[in-house]
């Protein structure tokens, strides 16, 4: 709401090993401190990797479910201090809803239409991440507001973060929403046949 290092460490400073005397080497207090600015400043650089992410829905229907998916989607704003650990990061997810994607064109095309995303006045869904609070081992709970169209909600959704090295992190998640919250009406018959609850979900692999 997509990890290198050897003995001879080149630093984002712009400071080689090799020009630092020996004695200062030596100091671990001054390597660690070093080290650490370096990572703090490349924990900026994450971006979602495409191929490896997918931002889907599901809705119950009367005739035939419905499964959807996003198919453009990147970070907006983003921090983490990777000294602090995951529950530091903030951030925003910028989902292109024009993206909408669930193999029927005529479908989708409704879908962008002005009774459902209007992507033509709104053309991005915002999920903005205001806090994580640890649960258990890889587990959090995200604290996030989720705006489509001109409306916001707030929900806790339950998270699950993995690093698959220290360049790249996983996180997965689902939270249901209210449709009708968002003004996702569509016309008279779509509301008949569709169910109001919409299931979210979400494999977003960050990479530096």
């Amino acid at each position: 709401m997509t990890d290198s290092t050897s003995p001879e460490i080149t630093l984002n400073a712009g400071i080689h090993a090799n020009f630092i005397p020996q004695t200062v080497l030596m100091r671990p207090l001054f390597i660690v401190s070093l080290l650490c600015t370096t990572f703090a400043l490349a924990a900026k650089d994450f971006a979602i990797k495409a191929e490896s992410s997918e931002i889907s829905f599901y809705v119950p229907a009367k005739i035939t479910n419905v499964r959807g998916y996003f198919r453009d989607f990147k970070l907006g704003k983003f921090s983490f201090d990777e000294k602090k650990g995951y529950t530091s990061a903030k951030g925003e997810l910028l989902i292109n809803t024009a993206s909408v994607f669930t193999r029927d064109r005529k479908r989708d095309a409704h879908l962008r239409a002005d009774d459902f995303f209007y992507t033509a006045k709104f053309p991005a869904a915002v999920v903005t991440l205001r806090s994580l609070k640890p649960k258990a081992a890889d587990e959090y709970e995200a604290d996030i507001s989720l705006r489509i169209r001109d409306k916001s909600r707030d929900y806790k959704v339950p998270v699950k973060i993995q690093a698959i090295d220290k360049d790249n992190l996983r996180v997965s998640g689902s939270f249901t929403i209210n449709r009708k919250d968002f003004d996702l009406t569509g016309n008279h018959i779509a509301n008949i046949i569709m169910k109001d609850e919409v299931e979210t979900s979400f494999r977003l692999q960050l990479a530096r």
